[in-house]
């Protein structure tokens, strides 16, 4: 009987020199349950999205040095591309900068009605217009968020300030005879471009506070899959001299791989 409960106690001990030598191996390995942990990893990656761009507040545009249009309540739809970053803080928890190109310009329309102007003879007419304006703005974007994973399921909500410095500011304005229809211009057209070219009437530095959810989807191999929506409201006017400002909501699409 003692030789025999030797034996069992021998074999207990094996088995426990056993585990003691393979669990760390497990968790080296990074096995969720007993070390969830092992899984925070850092990520980078490129990302490419759109912004739907909204403007709001009125300013006002010159043809040759004399004030012409006011233009306000703007959209239109630009391209983003950049990279980011996933940096782990804690197992919920992620700093995550990003560096993109984005554009947030927009179109607008104003209509003038019975407007002045000369047509051919130098006979002064009646009409109504539609300006068109086309404003392009391009901005290099340095964005420093916080993210927090929900409950570890790879759904997180992010925000933090994003600092926008404008690089392209271009404005195109046409203006079209809309009635009456045997109206025109001097030239014998019925539309013309007033002007097409950069203006400085757009401050370089833009101040925004951006923030939205994604969703971090592992796809294996250290690749992962990373679909984001973000709103941004500027705290910041796009004008030196009007009310104007823009935000946007961004959707994108990243990436990323383990480091």
């Amino acid at each position: 009987m003692l030789h025999k409960n030797k034996l069992n106690l021998n074999n207990l001990l094996a088995l426990l020199l056993v585990f003691l030598t393979v669990q760390p191996a497990i968790i080296a390995k990074g096995d969720r349950i007993l070390d969830p942990g092992s899984y925070r990893t850092i990520l980078l990656g490129p990302v490419f999205g759109i912004n739907y761009n909204m403007h709001k507040g009125e300013f006002v545009t010159s043809d040759n040095s004399y004030p012409c249009c006011g233009f306000d309540n703007g959209t239109g739809v630009s391209f983003v591309f950049g990279g980011k970053l996933f940096y782990p803080v804690t197992d919920e928890i992620y700093l995550t900068p990003r560096l993109q190109f984005e554009g947030q310009g927009g179109d607008f329309k104003n209509d003038k009605i019975n407007y002045p102007i000369l047509g051919p003879g130098n006979r002064l007419q009646n009409v109504n217009l539609q300006d068109d304006l086309k404003v392009s703005l391009y901005t290099l974007n340095l964005d420093i968020f916080g993210a927090y994973d929900i409950a570890g399921t790879g759904l997180y909500v992010c925000a933090g300030p994003s600092f926008q410095f404008v690089v392209v500011k271009n404005f195109k304005q046409t203006e079209k005879i809309v009635t009456p229809s045997e109206s025109v211009f001097l030239d014998g057209s019925r539309e013309r471009t007033l002007y097409d070219e950069s203006r400085d009437i757009v401050n370089t530095f833009q101040f925004a506070i951006r923030g939205g959810l994604g969703y971090d989807w592992n796809l294996g191999s250290g690749i992962h899959l990373n679909p984001e929506a973000l709103y941004s409201y500027s705290l910041t006017k796009l004008s030196k001299d009007y009310d104007w400002k823009v935000s946007n909501i961004q959707f994108s699409l990243s990436i990323l791989f383990e480091l």
